[in-house]
């Protein structure tokens, strides 16, 4: 993974110009603004401006930032904060102009001639800060906040627009001057240690080295950490180092993955990071790279998109031979805990992830409407409970090795995803919030029927999620050949053994008497004899009974065979009942899902017909 790295930040420099713009950040925020602040100290004035943001301004302007917390002297002259250009009563460092002190601390190798920028930064601060507070004198710090109610600027909250601020001496950007330039990259390497080593990565002796890594935005050498995974490589020891041109590699990789690479599926972000085998292709550019990789193969993203680059270099991409490690991570602040990792996967299996997907939707496509269909790898998310506490998204380690098992091929245990779809639905039907794929039928004011017809496309959904994890079954000949046909296919498609058909053919018998009893009643008693906690087999006998009397009552004659078939089924495998009171309850709302879109569906055509 760290090769992969390695390859990005390479590229990354060299398609960027320089280590610097590599290390740029860009604010994703909707009709971002540039604050402008100049200190004209010709005449005294502070003047303000506002630019449109662009990712090539925040190039320009070196909008950069490492992460680093605590009493870190803030001498950018590119921020995200206000305060960084207001002050701090009494904190010096946390003040844009700590830049004064900190010119200081530039190594002499450097041969730079600062003594200009530190007069004019000495001037900034006699002029326009309070020298005992270090704030920005109130006149000035008055106008600043009137231009942000004229121009409607907002730093913070949900309508912020500010994407950073950049400080001007007398019309010139800070951030164009070579000192302040040399400072930012002196603070990239953080300690740079002198003696003899040896660079992990390019194996070359050195005499210069660094090894501490606080400003990498992810570290990945030490484990159960903030921040730190051991999952990551095995070769990260205590003593790891590298070259300041690995570094500058590596640092720089990290930021495009961040940069480009960075997604989110629901509440679960996470990162892609290629390794090629041999180089990168020599005119594929850091974005061109970035943007395929990140539409292509990606089965965690939400919308179907192709990246917009030239064919011939989305050929030359796909013809090189690279594999891909997706790390999954919590953010809290400047933290990131690792929470899994899918390592080392070759191109060609993601690949054919996203097509096994393609292929389980059409099984179903001719059998259900799109509203019922897993159409992509990401809905595998909202099909698998993960508890929510304070807002908070529990049990993410069991959906990353869920998508691991998928995409790496292995079988999964179909015994344990139904239990896990039976608490689904139970909290769908009962509108309990307990999960983040729950949430909506818990909080909208649904009626039964809406709350069925949320379960009916999640169980219909999870069948598809069955299949795809390796759900092996089938029928006899002679069962199938009893079954209708519309029933039959489905059975057959969706693997299903006897003991799950009985029970699904059941089900459609109580979608029937449900359906019936809804014109009658406007409501379903019949759903009230499920026990959605699980029904074992004495129970699914009694439940067979109680169906038998509503078919009579309600003179359901059209279904009496389909409860004949499943009684059949039932009783002949009576003495080796081996499903769960869970897969019992399971298989049998499938069939109950199935006959209920059937019947929309079919309602929906003779509409279509009329119309």
């Amino acid at each position: 993974m760290i090769r992969g790295l390695q390859q990005l930040g390479e590229l990354n420099i060299r398609s960027k110009g320089e280590f610097l713009k590599a290390l740029v950040d860009y604010p994703r925020i909707e009709n971002g603004k540039i604050v402008l602040v100049n200190f004209n100290l010709r005449d005294e004035s502070m003047d303000l401006n506002v630019e449109d943001y662009s990712d090539e301004k925040a190039e320009r302007y070196l909008f950069v930032r490492f992460g680093l917390t605590g009493r870190s002297p803030q001498f950018y002259a590119t921020f995200s904060e206000k305060k960084r250009l207001l002050g701090v009563k009494g904190k010096g460092y946390a003040v844009w102009l700590s830049l004064r002190g900190e010119l200081a601390n530039l190594p002499k190798e450097n041969l730079l001639d600062c003594a200009g920028l530190k007069s004019k930064l000495d001037e900034v601060f006699k002029t326009f800060y309070d020298g005992k507070t270090y704030t920005l004198k109130e006149p000035h710090a008055k106008k600043l906040e009137e231009y942000f109610r004229e121009h409607n600027l907002k730093d913070s909250g949900k309508r912020r627009n500010v994407a950073f601020y950049t400080v001007k001496i007398d019309g010139e950007p800070v951030v164009h001057d070579p000192c302040y330039r040399a400072l930012v990259r002196k603070e990239a390497y953080g300690k740079v240690e002198r003696g003899e080593a040896t660079c992990h990565l390019c194996g070359r002796d050195v005499r210069e080295y660094i090894s501490d890594f606080a400003r990498f935005p992810l570290k990945f050498y030490i484990n159960k950490q903030k921040g730190y995974s051991q999952y990551l490589t095995d070769a990260w020891e205590g003593n790891f180092v590298l070259c300041k041109e690995c570094y500058e590699d590596v640092f720089a990789g990290y930021k495009a993955v961040q940069n480009y690479l960075d997604g989110a599926l629901g509440g679960i972000r996470y990162m892609i990071i290629p390794e090629f085998v041999g180089d990168i292709p020599e005119k594929v550019g850091i974005e061109e790279l970035t943007a395929h990789i990140k539409t292509s193969y990606n089965p965690f993203r939400v919308a179907e998109e192709v990246a917009k680059i030239d064919r011939d270099l989305r050929t030359q991409i796909d013809e090189g031979y690279f594999n891909l490690t997706y790390i999954f991570y919590d953010k809290n602040n400047q933290d990131l805990q690792v929470f899994g990792v899918i390592k080392d996967v070759p191109k060609g299996r993601i690949k054919g992830a996203i097509r096994r997907v393609d292929d389980v939707r059409d099984v179903f496509r001719e059998l259900l409407g799109d509203d019922y269909l897993m159409t992509k790898f990401s809905d595998i998310y909202y099909l698998v409970p993960l508890r929510v506490s304070r807002g908070k998204l529990l049990d993410l380690p069991k959906m990353v090795s869920l998508f691991d098992h998928l995409i790496n091929g292995r079988e999964i245990s179909a015994r344990f995803l139904t239990g896990d779809f039976v608490r689904v639905i139970r909290a769908k039907y009962y509108g309990n919030p307990e999960f983040h794929n729950t949430q909506w039928e818990a909080n909208a004011d649904l009626d039964q029927g809406k709350r069925l017809g949320s379960v009916v496309k999640y169980v219909l959904k999870s069948n598809q999620l069955l299949l795809l994890a390796g759900k092996k079954g089938g029928l006899s000949m002679d069962t199938l050949e009893k079954i209708p046909q519309e029933y039959r296919e489905y059975l057959k498609r969706a693997k299903f053994n006897e003991k799950e058909a009985a029970l699904f053919l059941l089900g459609v018998v109580i979608e029937r008497i449900g359906s019936q009893q809804f014109i009658k009643y406007g409501h379903k008693p019949i759903l009230n004899k499920i026990n959605y906690e699980g029904m074992n087999l004495e129970r699914l006998k009694i439940l067979y009974n109680e169906v038998m009397d509503k078919l009579h009552e309600l003179r359901a004659y059209d279904v009496e065979h389909l409860y004949a078939l499943s009684k059949e089924i039932f009783d002949l495998h009576l003495k080796e009942w081996d499903l769960t009171p869970q897969e019992n309850v399971y298989f049998l709302l499938s069939g109950y899902a199935f006959a209920s879109a059937l019947r929309k569906e079919k309602k929906q055509e003779v509409r279509d017909e009329e119309q």
